[in-house]
């Protein structure tokens, strides 16, 4: 049976998820800002969060009503079968978030929904103990939004846990480093595919090179990790191995073209190449200590995808110069893709006019827009 799921993402970057989920088999997506709300069997559950790689977090729609005050909340919020995910092995952190409702207190909302949680325990057809309650970001705790808007309540669980972007690869990472799902964002945007080689002349951590690599070699991004699904009741531990099992099977040894990633600092290429052993792409990946300015890109790297450094780097001249340049001198069919901050847009306008803005988005609190000549 079909439910409804929301996927959420960084504002500006929807429609890289939108196309990861239509791929996937995602029923009726739907574009919203900050994500893309889908209907989807279990299993689509399952595969969404072993291969998507451009969402923070998946949320299963609860339950959606008419919330005018909070006895009508509580007694909505207790009608719903809870046993069928949830019992008393469980402990549920509840977030709430309300706009344009008569219910506008968050710990109003909490306390309605907490207690109408609890009390649908005690119904004569339930005969079973309540989950324990407890504070967002207690360790396991089952994470349940109540978000009201226009006195409308939607109840979501958390499907996913740990957010994400955190593969589990990256236990280290340098100055203002870019997540693992903005880094697929930027790679779906552009239509890059792992026949054509890759370049990032100024990697960092090497983000946009590990996310490129695992891609290309089918490595799933939820593979090496657990989920906040898993704990629920209705969980089918031996269909979502098989799934494991075969996406394992699917992985390839050897990259289809080169990706390479440059930095200049060799403190840098070593924490990157780190990075990369832990993301099982360590053999693939070309890391190389190299300045943007001097190294030459060989003809095989047909997309130059990099997020230059901001703060000071950013003030040194020369910097998108010797970027577009290192572009220009290759052959006519590469590509360029790279993010640059919007306050500093006038610096890449009218660089040249085969590059155009896909889209806006915040990278780390600062609004960024990717830029490619795609």
């Amino acid at each position: 049976m079909a439910q409804t799921y929301f996927a959420s993402i960084q504002p500006g970057l929807e429609q890289a998820l939108f196309r990861e989920i239509r791929r996937l088999g995602g029923k009726r997506p739907s574009l919203v800002h900050g994500g893309v709300e889908f209907d989807a069997a279990r299993k689509t559950l399952y595969a969404a969060h072993l291969h998507l790689s451009t969402p923070t977090r998946i949320w299963l729609r609860v339950d959606e009503f008419r919330a005018r005050d909070a006895p009508e909340l509580y007694n909505k919020t207790r009608r719903y079968g809870w046993e069928r995910l949830l019992g008393a092995e469980h402990r549920v952190a509840i977030r709430a978030h309300s706009s344009k409702s008569n219910l506008y207190h968050t710990e109003k909302i909490t306390d309605a929904v907490r207690d109408g949680l609890r009390d649908h325990f005690a119904d004569d057809l339930c005969h079973e103990s309540p989950p324990t309650f407890g504070e967002e970001g207690d360790e396991g705790a089952q994470l349940l939004m109540a978000r009201i808007h226009d006195n409308r309540c939607q109840l979501s669980l958390d499907a996913s846990g740990a957010l994400l972007h955190r593969r589990g690869w990256r236990t280290e990472a340098g100055p203002a480093p870019l997540r693992e799902s903005i880094a697929a964002a930027m790679l779906e945007l552009i239509d890059w595919s792992p026949e054509f080689g890759l370049i990032d002349p100024m990697c960092g951590s090497a983000t946009i090179a590990i996310e490129a690599a695992r891609r290309a070699l089918n490595y799933p991004p939820g593979l090496d990790r657990s989920f906040s699904f898993q704990s629920w009741r209705n969980f089918q531990p031996h269909r979502f191995q098989e799934m494991k099992d075969e996406a394992k099977a699917r992985i390839r040894s050897e990259l289809p073209a080169p990706i390479v990633g440059r930095d200049r600092d060799p403190g840098t290429i070593a924490l990157a190449t780190r990075n990369a052993a832990r993301a099982s792409v360590g053999a693939a990946l070309r890391l190389e200590v190299a300045d943007l300015a001097d190294a030459p890109i060989t003809e095989d790297l047909r997309w130059i995808v990099t997020n230059p450094p901001y703060g000071e780097r950013l003030q040194e001249e020369g910097i998108i110069e010797s970027l577009l340049s290192a572009w220009r001198c290759g052959t006519r069919e590469r590509q360029i893709a790279f993010l640059w901050p919007t306050a500093r847009r006038d610096v890449v306008e009218g660089a040249d006019d085969a590059l155009g803005r896909l889209t806006s988005f915040k990278n780390g609190g600062l609004a960024v827009d990717l830029w490619t000549s795609a």
